[in-house]
């Protein structure tokens, strides 16, 4: 037998015989130890004594226009994006479904948040209202009444055009909950609010939450 093929084949063998995955680089071990990978089933495994958080994104241009109040459509570097006007109310809508990884034996603190740029340079200390309207029920209950919120984010003289901000909104505290979750949501600029000086219109990229949780998915079996 050629001895080329004759080493392939004994390299195979010592493969097998002990084990693919027990050969490793240092770089593949640190990752598995890292995200807590089991190596012989390559299933992720959470601590449950932790809380672990997770965004729920909703890039803004796959947002519903209501109709009424609606932001304008444009351009930005070439993207479609939404422009919020600095002297109008401007909202956009959806639904949503919490994910089954939550951990309902708790009350759950949620954290909205909207990424946006603007184009121009601040030579003056300017604020923006970001807001919210939010409902939700669980399956077999029963939507609450719509409660709204908002924040004044203020900028200093001297924020650059083009910067990708975060802006995070306040904890919102969550009553018990169970899976699926369903919830009606509308964001919104509040220029008409005299907290909001910005002279300039805001360029909303997406819309997050960041959810915490404890387990994956919902076991069935």
């Amino acid at each position: 037998m050629n001895k080329k093929i004759y080493f392939f084949i004994l390299c195979v063998s010592i493969l097998i015989l002990t084990g693919c995955n027990q050969i490793k680089t240092k770089n593949e071990q640190l990752f598995l130890q890292k995200y807590k990978i089991d190596d012989s089933e390559l299933l992720v495994k959470l601590d449950y004594n932790k809380t672990y958080l997770q965004d729920m994104c909703f890039p803004a241009v796959d947002l519903t226009l209501a109709g009424n109040n609606d932001p304008t459509k444009t351009t930005y570097r070439g993207f479609t994006v939404y422009a919020f006007s600095p002297t109008n109310y401007d909202e956009l809508e959806t639904t949503f479904q919490y994910p089954h990884i939550e951990d309902g034996s708790m009350t759950y603190n949620v954290t909205p948040h909207f990424h946006w740029t603007m184009t121009k340079n601040l030579t003056k200390r300017e604020c923006i209202v970001w807001g919210g309207d939010y409902s939700c029920a669980n399956i077999d209950g029963y939507f609450n009444t719509t409660t709204t919120v908002k924040k004044t984010f203020c900028f200093d003289a001297g924020q650059t055009a083009n910067k990708h901000i975060y802006s995070e909104m306040n904890n919102i505290t969550l009553p018990f909950y169970s899976n699926s979750r369903q919830c009606l949501i509308r964001i919104f600029r509040d220029a008409v609010n005299t907290s909001d000086t910005l002279t300039e219109q805001a360029i909303l990229l997406e819309f997050d939450i960041h959810y915490r949780y404890k387990k994956y998915g919902e076991l069935i079996s």
